[in-house]
């Protein structure tokens, strides 16, 4: 794309927008950066995520989360410094993240267990796995999975799976493939040929794909009946990129 001088503005864009964000979440505001901030006493640690730095009461975190109890023991840095860092996180992540984390956001008429949503489920998970909150991290776990089940019944984005297979959070990956092998069933029952056109290629990424394939078409062989004499001569590659392969999926239903 150029802009009115003819020069290139698709390589600036991505980096204009990065700037953007950056700015946007270091400009938040004092009310923001420190959440239900007391008047008779000050915040005594800093949590920085991404750079930015949010100012909050040890005993909070520390009543709601072993994981941080346990870093500010007497013994870390943290301690010491008064300052846990997260560099590699999402400010606006850990925004979503204290509302767990503050027993003010919820009561036992409505749980901290209600805050999660299929909107932000999925940027909550890895948060919840890392800071050990696992029944968290299990309701995150079932919330995305139906949430992708409802919401991308037919086109579950490879995409998605190609940004989270190699996040150190194997519960994203778990989660992917469950949902993956849940379409697939439900791909098998679909009466309309039209509907189960549009899962194929999405399918086929998968089988293809050198970190799940292998499991995934194991999945397959279970719930399709391809003759032994194709599987004997024909590898997996060679029938999934075969034109023929989605009426080899619609005639080898068990």
């Amino acid at each position: 794309m150029e802009d009115n001088n003819g020069n290139d503005r698709s390589s600036k864009a991505p980096a204009e927008d990065k700037k953007k964000k950056r700015k946007a979440s270091k400009d938040l505001s004092p009310e923001e950066r420190t959440p239900k901030r007391l008047k008779s006493v000050e915040p005594d640690v800093t949590v920085v995520v991404g750079g930015v730095e949010f100012y909050h009461y040890k005993t909070i975190l520390c009543n709601s989360c072993e994981f941080f109890d346990t870093m500010l023991s007497a013994n870390m840095r943290e301690a010491k410094d008064s300052r846990i860092e997260f560099p590699d996180k999402k400010p606006e992540e850990w925004m979503m993240v204290y509302k767990f984390l503050d027993p003010t956001e919820w009561n036992d008429k409505e749980p901290r267990s209600s805050l999660v949503t299929p909107e932000n489920a999925m940027n909550l998970l890895p948060w919840f796995d890392f800071i050990g909150l696992e029944d968290l991290t299990k309701i995150c776990d079932e919330v995305a999975a139906s949430s992708l089940i409802s919401n991308e019944m037919i086109g579950l984005n490879y995409k998605r799976w190609v940004k989270y297979r190699d996040l150190p959070c194997p519960r994203y990956q778990k989660v992917i493939k469950r949902v993956l092998k849940r379409l697939i069933a439900q791909f098998l029952d679909v009466a309309v040929w039209e509907t189960r056109e549009k899962f194929v290629p999405v399918l086929k990424k998968f089988l293809l794909d050198d970190r799940c394939g292998d499991e995934i078409w194991e999945y397959l062989l279970r719930k399709v009946k391809f003759s032994d004499k194709m599987l004997e001569q024909l590898d997996r590659q060679t029938i999934v990129t075969s034109p023929l392969f989605p009426f080899l999926l619609e005639n080898s239903k068990k």
